[in-house]
């Protein structure tokens, strides 16, 4: 489902590719997906920890998979949204 252009101007640092990882959203260069990072918060790590760890990512990273997260993603599938809906699913 491609996003639409304000929503992957705000989420640089992530991309979505159907042939990796099943489309999950993941950081731009790494198998890391939006949801692991979120595991590994839920778990206690903070983003510092997590940065030390996967010295590939940068704190950046972590930052923009928690806005992602926390925006709803699933909103602005150009798909589900209809003109002047501001991006909403509509049922």
């Amino acid at each position: 489902m491609p996003l639409t252009r304000p929503f992957l101007r705000m989420f640089d640092r992530i991309t979505s590719d159907p042939a990796s990882l099943g489309g999950k959203p993941v950081i731009k260069g790494t198998r890391i997906s939006v949801e692991l990072i979120l595991e590994w918060m839920a778990s206690g790590a903070s983003r510092d920890e997590i940065v030390a760890r996967h010295p590939h990512l940068i704190a950046a990273d972590v930052e923009q998979a928690l806005g992602y997260a926390a925006f709803g993603p699933e909103r602005h599938h150009s798909r589900h949204a209809s003109p002047g809906t501001d991006g909403l699913r509509v049922p």
